[in-house]
């Protein structure tokens, strides 16, 4: 009876709030909260840690770079997030989002791939073994992108996605991403 007791309270010791933050997505916000989340395959996928390079420098984590090209109507814009699980003092695995308009990112509204807006999206997955990237296909507009607020002089960026990103090696192999959403402090 003892030995119960005991694996009792430190099954519930071990169970931080982080454990459970990582099970539950974000409330969809526009206030800048820093959050970024998603259902990959079902699954749910929040930030967690930075990532950080091996010679030095991590980005923040959501990160939002906004930079006007030559109007406000032709901008770039960078979104990331990453999911980093640490195993000891290195890191396990990482996940990461990254968006990017190379040019035409004009605010709020909805964005798919086109070539007039050169939106490109991508998933990466890495652990020891494993280095896989999905992204969307020039031939398939099969993902939304969902700007619900944009406000530069409160350097907040919103929105919601979701679609199917592929495998870049592997067409056949594909990811459907579902509730999606991101309220980001602009940088």
């Amino acid at each position: 009876m003892r030995i119960l007791i005991i694996l009792t309270i430190l099954s519930i010791w071990g169970c931080n709030k982080s454990d459970v933050e990582l099970n539950t997505l974000p409330a969809e916000t526009q206030t800048g909260a820093n959050t970024f989340g998603a259902r990959i395959r079902g699954q749910v996928w929040t930030i967690n840690g930075k990532y950080c390079k091996q010679l030095g420098g991590c980005r923040e984590n959501p990160s939002a770079k906004y930079f006007i090209i030559d109007t406000p109507f032709n901008a770039s814009l960078d979104l990331s997030a990453d999911k980093v699980i640490y195993k000891g003092i290195g890191v396990k695995s990482r996940e990461s989002f990254d968006f990017n308009f190379d040019r035409n990112f004009s605010g709020v509204g909805i964005y798919h791939l086109k070539k007039d807006n050169a939106l490109h999206i991508q998933y990466t997955y890495r652990d020891i073994t494993n280095n896989i990237y999905y992204q969307l296909l020039e031939e398939r507009e099969t993902f939304e992108l969902n700007i619900t607020k944009f406000d530069t002089t409160a350097k907040i960026i919103s929105g919601k996605f979701s679609g199917t990103l592929f495998n870049q090696f592997a067409p056949t192999d594909s990811i459907k991403i579902n509730e999606g959403r991101f309220d980001i402090k602009l940088q």
